[in-house]
């Protein structure tokens, strides 16, 4: 294993740039948006969906939770 990898969420993030450079997975980059590695936060189409639909898990979570209440 490289050295440079800490922790899982660092080999996962290797292993997702890999299979995009190998183009196994698309990678669909959205123009005049940053990278934010700190937060996960890459500019492309596949990243940002998967983004949204943990979003929406939490918000439908948190809404489950007040619900019970």
């Amino acid at each position: 294993m490289n050295p440079a990898i800490t922790d899982e969420k660092d080999l996962n993030q290797v292993v997702w740039v890999e299979l995009q450079l190998r183009d196994s997975v698309s990678t669909t980059i959205v123009d005049g948006l940053p990278v934010v590695s700190i937060i996960g936060f890459y500019p492309t189409v596949e990243t940002m969906m998967g983004q949204a639909v943990l979003l929406v898990l939490v918000g439908a979570a948190m809404v489950y939770k007040k619900k019970q209440k």
